[in-house]
Parts: C-alpha cells; sequence; structure tokens
C-alpha cells in the first residue's frame, strides 16, 4: 500500500477511480486485444491524442482511508538591492524523512539521506551568503519544500501564491541531489545536452574549478 498526497482544495480529477500497474502488465493486458502499448503510449505524448477504448474491464475490490495534516514550506530571504519584486529561487525538498512503519521488507525511506543533504546544502548556502552580506540585485528566495515526492506539491504551492503577488521569478536552481561522495572535477546540470556551453554555467564553473560536462555523462 501507499499514500497518495493531495492538497486538501485540489479539485476533482474527474474520474472514479485512479491507479498504476507495471509496465509488463500493460502490454500483456494489450496484447490481448491486439493493441501496441508502446505505440500507445507515443500518441498520448500528442496534442491531439484522445482516450482509446481497448474494449476491456477490470474488476477491483479495493479498501482506502483518508486522513488531513498540515505539512510546512520553509522559507527565508535575502531581499534584492535593485529590483527585490524580483526573486531567484533555490530550493530542495524536505519531505522524504524516516520510517515507513509497517511495510516490509524494507521500511525505510531510502531518499532520506539525499534529502537531508539536499537540505543541509540549501541552508548552508543561505547562511553563508547572508554572514557575507550578500545583497543580489534581485532576492534571494531559499525554500526547503514540502511534498516534493507527491507531485513536488510544496513548491507547487509557493508558486501558486507568487503568481497572485506583485512579485515575479526570474530563475529556479533546484538542488535535487547533493554531492556525498567528496571532491570532483567536474559539474553536470540538467536540460540538455547542450547546456555545458551555456556562457553562465561555464563562467560559474571556472569560478569553483570545475568542467562542466553533459548530463548523461554523470552515468557513463
Amino acid at each position: 500500500t501507499r499514500e497518495l498526497v493531495r492538497p486538501i482544495d485540489a479539485q476533482g480529477t474527474g474520474l472514479d477511480f485512479t491507479g498504476w500497474i507495471t509496465h509488463a502488465a500493460a502490454t500483456r493486458i494489450f496484447a490481448v486485444v491486439d493493441i501496441d502499448w508502446d505505440v500507445l503510449v507515443r500518441r498520448a505524448s500528442l496534442k491531439e491524442f484522445r482516450p482509446v477504448d481497448i474494449g476491456t474491464h477490470i474488476s477491483i475490490d479495493i479498501e482506502s482511508r483518508i486522513r488531513s495534516f498540515e505539512s510546512s514550506n520553509v522559507i527565508g530571504m535575502i531581499r534584492g538591492s535593485d529590483v527585490p519584486e524580483r526573486s531567484v529561487l533555490i530550493t530542495a525538498h524536505h519531505d522524504y524523512l524516516g520510517v515507513a512503519r509497517g511495510l516490509r521488507p524494507d521500511s525505510i525511506y531510502n531518499g532520506a539521506r539525499v534529502s537531508a543533504a539536499n537540505v543541509s546544502g540549501l541552508m548552508t548556502m543561505a547562511g553563508a551568503l547572508a554572514a557575507a552580506g550578500v545583497v543580489a540585485p534581485t532576492t534571494l528566495t531559499f525554500v526547503a519544500a514540502t511534498a516534493g515526492e507527491s507531485g513536488g506539491l510544496g513548491i507547487q504551492s509557493y508558486l501558486w501564491g507568487l503568481s497572485n503577488s506583485r512579485e515575479s521569478l526570474h530563475a529556479a536552481i533546484v538542488i535535487e541531489e547533493a554531492n556525498l561522495w567528496g571532491p570532483t572535477a567536474d559539474v553536470a546540470v540538467g536540460g540538455g545536452d547542450q547546456i555545458e556551453r551555456d556562457e553562465l554555467v561555464i563562467a560559474a564553473a571556472a569560478s569553483e574549478g570545475l568542467t562542466p560536462v553533459p548530463e548523461r555523462a554523470r552515468y557513463e
């Protein structure tokens, strides 16, 4: 079993039931009705795609519970000197913590170490800039966001609030996986294979003695 988190004021999906199955199970079901699952998935990425009736039915017996709880984003700001209504967002999520009681064989939230490292990096960055008295032209906003493992609901709620204010977002930096393995000579930035040629990335990397590399190089 798994708990799914949604905002308490979220509108309904219009569906009586939503669920997930494995890729292997999906391909078997579609093979029975002579439809290629992978082709249909590619078609689903197109704007003009419409639902396809595959002519099958499923019987489900499910028991669920609903609970309400509160969780918070933790936000700090260093106001900008020239255009404080514009902000650069630096964020990491803090929600992947602890143990899921009763789940076996592995009850540990294995992302907890990464989340702790990311938030530690966020706090260290904010503390160092504040202690050094750094004031940027735009506001620096540090957000330790909740519900990151539930579709990024925490940072979404922050951005929704931002869209209803006079402030605007200039850029965003997401700390997704802090380096826990020691010194490195290169840095990979998500956003495409060409980003290592970006002048800002090159300049920032050079100031730290790092070489920009394509994101895929991290896995080679």
